[in-house]
């Protein structure tokens, strides 16, 4: 899957899915956006069995970065517990086990328009639009006139927090698809979900890398 992207909306869905060793086969090195989540991958998705448990040993890992921090630790299951402090309205937070991950797939993409402006005339987000996820009001400050212009084209209302996306698909939307990005994250990393317990606070995918490459090397390191 080297040169393919973005990979973690469908890879969470086949881990939620319980599917593994699948194959790709695109004729695209950018896979679509879609609506910025996974539920449109999952509903294509063959229905499979349940995820049996594997028998990889772990060590307890940590990994910060300039703002975020992740913690994993052995457990009996899958549990994540996710809090993202940058929501529209405030901090935000997602708690849940492998039976709850599900409830995952429809929370969407987001992002500040001064990131999102940032991301744009860094030549990314070319085929991104309103329908792609949600976008939020900047930080701090104006945004520069160019983006006022296709923002203005596409026909926002430049008001309140939230200028895309509407009303929640799920409770703490932002935190929930934070906690779906690393899901499949951890996915791409390591082919399944390993019985960790997750802290994660502020992370983003550079962060989520760094678990999936230290929980890769615990695992070597266990097996000697």
């Amino acid at each position: 899957m080297e040169g393919i992207g973005p990979i973690e909306h469908l890879a969470a869905a086949t881990a939620i899915a319980g599917l593994r060793d699948w194959l790709l086969v695109a004729d695209s090195a950018d896979l679509p956006l879609l609506d910025g989540s996974a539920l449109p991958w999952w509903s294509i998705l063959p229905a499979v069995a349940g995820e049996e448990p594997r028998k990889d040993e772990f060590r307890p890992v940590e990994v910060q970065g300039s703002r975020g921090r992740i913690d994993a630790v052995p457990s009996t299951g899958f549990e994540l517990d996710v809090v993202w402090t940058d929501g529209p309205h405030g901090p935000e937070r997602w708690r849940g086990g492998r039976a709850d991950l599900p409830g995952l797939l429809p929370a969407r993409t987001f992002a500040r328009a001064d990131d999102w402006w940032r991301a744009r005339e860094a030549g990314l987000l070319r085929g991104v639009g309103p329908d792609s996820g949600r976008l939020f009001a900047p930080r701090e400050g104006r945004l520069p006139r160019e983006a006022v212009e296709v923002l203005e084209r596409e026909g926002l209302a430049m008001e309140g927090p939230v200028w895309t996306g509407g009303v929640e698909r799920v409770g703490n939307e932002c935190a929930a698809h934070k906690a779906l990005d690393l899901v499949g994250d951890i996915a791409v990393a390591l082919g399944y979900l390993p019985p960790i317990r997750i802290t994660a606070r502020d992370a983003g995918h550079p962060l989520h890398a760094q678990l999936g490459r230290a929980l890769r090397e615990s695992i070597d390191r266990a097996r000697g």
